[in-house]
């Protein structure tokens, strides 16, 4: 895939329920950062507040690649289609 800027909060819900579905499992930080040409910390920073949004939602602990899109982020996904 090559990179591209982020635009909204769809875009990443899109770009994880594609990844998700595609290859059985979440995207890391660093596949989204590479994907739209973010830092690191710009990733976590965004994906944080989405998870304070509810947007996106994470098991308890340090699980890799656990990210699940909540009910809000599904239907901000289905708006897109």
């Amino acid at each position: 895939m090559s990179a591209k800027k982020l635009g909204d909060d769809a875009e990443l819900v899109t770009f994880i329920h594609r990844h998700q579905t595609e290859r059985g499992y979440s995207p890391s930080v660093r596949d989204i950062a590479a994907q739209y040409e973010m830092s690191h910390g710009a990733v976590q920073a965004t994906m944080r507040r989405m998870f304070d949004e509810g947007l996106l939602k994470r098991p308890e602990g340090r699980i890799a690649r656990a990210i699940t899109i909540s009910g809000a982020g599904m239907k901000l996904l289905e708006e897109q289609m």
